[in-house]
């Protein structure tokens, strides 16, 4: 009731939670509740008594306080000021052996967290760790492009890569200049594919300054650059580049024509190589697959016009930005928690996205800690 005191509200929650109906009445038709209510049922403390209280917590916080610098002092000044996750393990082993209670040792540890994160030493010498900023769901091809420069041989080759699709452009290079990168980004991608709304390319003063640069501003777009010497942080066009180098090696090795000569073969069965979701980059841009000798010899027919692989790779885009682990704290089992996390992500997906399509959703090969989520999906035509 609204004019319950507050002291009461807990007690009422706990009785309402066994569906038990409550009843009020004033206190003069409750008289032996409302009594009892009234009695003073707290004993006199003599004020010596409330002293020596006074003095054991004092002293339980002193202790407390000594154990958090003696541990402090031996696992942390110790081993060369090593970080919480290094000593956790052992802090909890020591407190656990001088027989404290639970709630003590969570007392002790949250002291000794502090003490240790206000450490002069370490927050001097420690190194800011980068914080990954949020990366926008990408829903359609070429709305983020990915951009380096390699080397091979005496060629610079321009990488340019659809963050969506993963369909791979690369244009060889007489120089490494922001004219030439401006000319061949037009000839590959805005003639083509119109301009995208976010360029992500290496620091190098040939993208950052220049034509390239004044091009891309005059035109709206974002234009972010990868942190100097970190490779993992333009991590998608990197790694193309080791592809399109093995791909040269092996064309190299069977010594029938030179590497330029076979390029954009090699950079087409770059392009027809399945994804984790079975669709190649090229289905996913052109939405068709190319044919080859071997399809036009056995009259193989090719599915043209289908929309599927677009909408495969938008639902795995976004279960991407996800979660990956659910921690559950309650009894249930962790693995069926996650996958029954994941599950509802992909109903809710399908449900907005493909209508009428047949949807199968496979957790890794069994193990529990198999972290691989594929998603497969099936048109109505093929079933």
């Amino acid at each position: 009731r609204n004019n319950s005191a507050s002291l009461y509200t807990k007690y009422i929650f706990n009785i309402c939670a066994r569906n038990v109906e409550i009843k009020y009445f004033p206190g003069v038709n409750n008289i032996i509740a409302d009594t009892l209510s009234r009695l003073c049922l707290v004993e006199n403390v003599s004020d010596d008594e409330d002293e020596e209280q006074y003095v054991n917590a004092v002293a339980s916080l002193e202790g407390e306080d000594n154990i958090v610098e003696e541990l402090f002092d031996a696992l942390h000044i110790g081993t060369n000021h090593a970080c919480l996750g290094s000593v956790k393990q052992a802090v909890l082993v020591r407190l656990k052996s001088m027989m404290m209670s639970p709630t003590q040792i969570n007392n002790v540890m949250k002291k000794f967290c502090r003490k240790l994160l206000d450490c002069e030493i370490c927050l001097k010498n420690n190194d800011i760790v980068r914080k990954k900023p949020e990366s926008e769901v990408i829903t359609y091809p070429f709305q983020q492009v990915e951009m380096d420069i390699t080397k091979i041989e005496d060629r610079y080759v321009l990488g340019i890569v659809d963050k969506f699709s993963k369909f791979k452009i690369y244009e060889l290079l007489c120089r490494m200049t922001g004219d030439a990168i401006l000319k061949a980004f037009k000839k590959s991608v805005m003639f083509r594919y119109r301009l995208p709304k976010m360029v992500k390319t290496d620091c190098a003063m040939s993208f950052t300054k220049g034509k390239f640069a004044k091009h891309l501003k005059e035109n709206h777009v974002i234009h972010n650059t990868a942190i100097p010497y970190e490779h993992y942080t333009n991590q998608v066009v990197e790694r193309s580049f080791r592809q399109l180098q093995l791909a040269i090696r092996k064309a190299n090795a069977n010594k029938t024509s030179g590497w330029k000569e076979e390029f954009q073969k090699v950079v087409l069965e770059m392009n027809l190589i399945p994804g984790e979701d079975g669709f190649t980059p090229y289905d996913i841009l052109h939405r068709f697959t190319p044919r080859k000798a071997f399809d036009n010899k056995f009259d193989l027919n090719h599915h043209h016009g289908s929309n599927i692989a677009v909408h495969a790779r938008e639902i795995l885009n976004k279960i991407k930005n996800e979660p990956t682990k659910v921690v559950l704290k309650s009894a249930f089992n962790k693995r069926q928690g996650k996958l029954s996390s994941r599950n509802k992500i992909v109903k809710k997906v399908l449900s907005d996205d493909i209508m009428g399509s047949q949807v199968s959703c496979d957790t890794g090969n069994g193990n529990e800690d198999s972290n691989i989520f594929k998603l497969r999906i099936l048109d109505k035509k093929s079933m």
